[in-house]
């Protein structure tokens, strides 16, 4: 839970007048920490999807070569 505090935090440091806060929010998103809050599952999501490919290519690849040695 402290990502969840720290970005509430930086929503806060980006909330004051004395800060520019450039990013582009789209549709989804209207706030500093909605948008980021959502970049960061997006990244998640896709890291777990990456790792159970891989695990996927590598039990496969085991497979084949146990099947070619029998």
């Amino acid at each position: 839970m402290q990502e969840a505090r720290f970005l509430r935090q930086l929503s806060r440091v980006a909330a004051k007048h004395t800060t520019r806060d450039s990013t582009k929010y789209g549709r989804s998103a209207q706030s500093f920490s909605e948008h980021h809050g959502q970049r960061i599952s997006h990244a998640t999501v896709m890291t777990d999807a990456l790792i159970i490919c891989e695990g996927t290519t590598k039990l496969e690849k085991r497979l084949l070569m146990q099947s070619r040695a029998a």
